[in-house]
């Protein structure tokens, strides 16, 4: 077969096998192996967070029923809680899922102190971000006043 002019020949007649090492091929040098989590590292962050995010979450839910009323606010307030047992059920499961999925996508253990630095960072943003919205929602509630 003819080959076009000025193409390469797609089959060379000279093909390179690589030739198998006569060694053990030495790991790859880096970093070394990430430091497994264990669940205890995470177990105060959970006992810490879960209550919290429970006080956020029933914040959000009496300032959505405080303009129908104080009845509504008075029974999210009742109603609005968390069920006792599945909110234990998440502060103990947690830091053991937590730990087997950070394990599993290779996060090191070693790194806990900045995860946990931006954590509360975030944390800190969100909580400002919720209180600028209910700042800027009120502001618009107010009557407007002309100035002097």
């Amino acid at each position: 077969m003819a080959r076009a002019k000025g193409l390469p020949d797609p089959f060379p007649d000279t093909v390179v096998v690589a030739q198998p090492s006569a060694g053990p091929v030495p790991a790859p040098a880096g970093d070394p192996p990430p430091v497994p989590w264990d669940p205890s590292i995470l177990d105060p962050l959970f006992r810490t967070i879960v209550p919290e995010v429970e006080k956020l979450d029933l914040a959000a839910l009496k300032a959505k029923a405080a303009p129908l009323g104080e009845d509504m606010v008075r029974l999210v307030e009742k109603d609005g809680v968390w069920n006792p047992v599945a909110k234990g059920t998440i502060v103990t499961t947690a830091p053991a899922v937590v730990a087997q999925l950070l394990n599993s996508v290779g996060v090191s253990a070693a790194h806990a102190p900045t995860i946990a630095l931006v954590g509360a960072i975030g944390a800190i943003f969100t909580g400002r971000q919720i209180l600028v919205a209910k700042l800027e929602e009120l502001a618009k509630a107010q009557p407007k006043t002309s100035a002097p």
